[in-house]
């Protein structure tokens, strides 16, 4: 339960003061995930909640008992799957029905022979994957905007599927290495080794990393960074592919791909809080992270979280600070929209909405 909510805003340091548009109780609801800039589902014990931002506009979703509903990583798309039943030993997916955020339908397709299906936020397309990750062996099959199967490829050890924000490319990673393919699936890319990644929206930058590199896969060149893999949290990539963010536990740090200089940075040095997310603007002008008090005593650790909004040389222009009544590990989430000027802070037990 959420018992506190603080924000700190200091005339001379702070030029922002976010407005709170929307507080969304979620102690009864199963899950929530999505954007602002897209939608967010709220799952509830029966049925299901789309709202999307800046208007506060809430639609019911109403899921039939063997229908899993799934989005993209923004909620800019979603999905029903269809089932024959829930059973372990019977997870085919009989059918996939794909939406827009919107709620009108885009394309349908009965018995695809898959498990499971990942969307893509800047395209109506989707991967269907027969199989599982981890698996020895499984088989991708790539859809297009209208529903049309456009391909398929075999893959060994599949996981981490995910698609660029734009729908040009489809990355996964099969037998410990990063692979990027093309819509049809067929025209396939090896980037190098990876226990896990990030990409641009374009899908032409690449940040890889492995148990103590993070290397970064450019148009015409390729650099690494010594970090282990246990301090990296997140990497985003600005639009024009000039800027990169770097999270780990304890710093932020913006870096310049060009000249691989670092150009603004936040360090949390001796403190009981570590950063877990970050988001930004397409153009890098701000930021939001989110933080938690897990390095603090163990009496206190995982019960304070902070979100802060930093400009575009990571100096910081605003910070909340929320308090829980019990353990919330990995919490606040962060996410924002730049071009509507909203942000989100998703906790364990409420969504909050600002505009900035």
């Amino acid at each position: 339960m959420l018992l506190l909510a603080v924000a700190s805003l200091k005339a001379e340091q702070y030029q922002v003061a976010p407005e709170l548009i929307d507080t969304v109780d979620l102690t009864e609801h199963r899950r929530t995930w999505g954007a602002p800039d897209g939608a967010f589902f709220i799952l509830k014990k029966s049925g299901a909640e789309l709202r999307q931002y800046p208007d506060v506009n809430v639609r019911a979703l109403n899921p039939r008992a063997n229908q899993k509903l799934i989005s993209s990583e923004r909620g800019k798309y979603y999905a029903l799957l269809g089932y024959a039943s829930f059973s372990p030993s019977d997870l085919k997916i009989q059918s996939i029905t794909l939406y827009g955020a919107s709620g009108e339908q885009i394309w349908s397709v009965k018995d695809p022979g898959c498990n499971s299906f990942i969307l893509c936020d800047g395209a109506p397309v989707a991967v269907g994957v027969s199989g599982a990750e981890g698996l020895a062996e499984s088989r991708l099959q790539f859809y297009g905007p209208t529903g049309e199967l456009r391909g398929s490829t075999r893959v060994q050890n599949f996981y981490a599927g995910q698609w660029c924000a734009d729908g040009e490319w489809f990355f996964a990673i099969t037998g410990g290495q990063l692979m990027r393919f093309a819509p049809n699936g067929q025209d396939v890319t090896l980037i190098g080794p990876a226990a896990k990644y990030f990409v641009d929206a374009r899908g032409t930058a690449v940040a890889a990393q492995t148990d103590s590199l993070l290397a970064f896969v450019l148009p015409g060149s390729t650099f690494a960074l010594p970090l282990q893999i246990a301090d990296l949290r997140e990497v985003r990539f600005s639009a024009d592919g000039a800027r990169a963010v770097i999270l780990t536990r304890t710093d932020l740090e913006i870096l310049d791909l060009g000249t691989r200089e670092t150009v603004g940075k936040l360090a949390l040095a001796n403190s009981p809080f570590q950063f877990f997310h970050v988001d930004a603007d397409a153009n890098f002008n701000f930021f939001i992270c989110g933080v938690n008090n897990s390095a603090d005593l163990p009496d206190r650790r995982n019960t304070a979280g902070k979100v802060m909004l930093l400009n575009a040389s990571a100096v910081q222009l605003w910070e909340e600070t929320f308090g829980y009544e019990d353990w919330s590990v990995r919490f606040p989430d962060v996410r924002l929209d730049g071009e509507r000027r909203i942000f989100s802070v998703l906790t364990a037990h409420d969504l909050f909405i600002y505009r900035y």
